[in-house]
């Protein structure tokens, strides 16, 4: 979707891509964050549903992919001579 709602360049792209999911992780870590703050405030026990633990088995999966592509993303472009071992 990122790629082709923006027109403009693969780099513009590619930054509007990464931005979105850090969007996502962000906004994900607010909504765990405010649900245990509402939990504890009203005295309720944690984490006592599937649901609240499929959203947060999410929420961990989805932030170490964007952990996993931060590592990724600067061995390929900091280490210039791993690029031509990824390569060949």
């Amino acid at each position: 979707m990122a790629y082709k709602s923006v027109p403009a360049k693969r780099k513009v792209q590619k930054a509007f891509h990464v931005t979105l999911h850090l969007i996502a992780l962000v906004a994900g870590v607010v909504g765990v964050y405010t649900a245990f703050k509402f939990k504890h405030e009203v005295e309720e026990k944690d984490m006592t549903s599937l649901h609240s633990w499929l959203g947060m088995i999410t929420i961990c999966l989805f932030g170490l992919q964007v952990f996993f592509f931060s590592c990724e993303y600067k061995m390929y472009h900091l280490l210039p001579f791993l690029n031509i071992l990824i390569t060949d």
